[in-house]
């Protein structure tokens, strides 16, 4: 009796182990996100009035440096300047689309599909993340009247890492790439964050990036672990 039963029942509790190892490694994984985006979100309410208000001002100078009849002040710019564009907000949200619709579909697919979606995702992840980098090349470069030569190229460098991170991310396992992009996609944000905060990027920037950040980070981390 006990050679029939005591294999398969030690093959069960394997798996239950396994699966309960599997769980709580999927669990750490979802806690540091939230760790990371409590603190990305207590970086961006940094961004106060005052804050704003300076930023706002530094857009103001460099926007009048080309055309001073665009000069705004008072409270109602300020309102304006943080409020996120609908385009922007649109395009955005479809952005993020393929991210949960590709995802989505990963637990559903066997085989050579479901290869294909992933790697799909992890392609997409890539194209996103090179977009996020060509960002803040535009920035870089935008409003150089009189350019900081060091400040510039370091700006500048920051700018193709993410593409070579996404190049690197296709070049790995479809698992470690879904990290290494969500790893990425998630640093951009604080980038996003600081370059606000600077007055480089426009103040609306982290409404957008925030919620958007949340949904494609989630989606990869999933995609990695289903």
């Amino acid at each position: 009796m006990d050679r029939l039963s005591g294999p398969p029942a030690r093959a069960a509790r394997q798996t239950r182990r396994q699966s309960a190892t599997k769980s709580q490694i999927v669990t750490a994984q979802y806690l540091g996100l939230a760790i990371i985006l409590a603190i990305t979100l207590n970086h961006a309410n940094h961004l106060d009035r005052p804050a704003r208000t300076r930023s706002v001002k530094r857009h103001l100078m460099k926007i009048t440096a080309k055309n001073s009849k665009r000069i705004m002040e008072g409270p109602s710019m300020a309102a304006a300047e943080t409020k996120v564009p609908l385009s922007a907000a649109w395009l955005g949200g479809l952005g993020a689309a393929p991210f949960i619709a590709l995802a989505g579909t990963i637990p559903f697919l066997t085989g050579n599909l479901r290869m294909l979606v992933v790697h799909a995702l992890v392609a997409y992840g890539a194209t996103i993340l090179s977009f996020l980098g060509g960002i803040h090349w535009g920035l870089a470069i935008g409003f150089q009247k009189s350019p900081d030569i060091v400040n510039l190229k370091a700006r500048l460098t920051l700018s193709v890492i993410p593409s070579l991170a996404g190049w690197a991310a296709l070049l790995v396992a479809e698992t470690l790439a879904l990290y290494i992009l969500a790893i990425a996609i998630a640093a951009m944000l604080w980038v996003d964050i600081r370059a606000t905060r600077i007055g480089d990027a426009p103040c609306w920037y982290p409404k957008l990036r925030i919620p958007l950040t949340c949904v494609v980070v989630a989606t990869l981390l999933f995609g990695a672990n289903v």
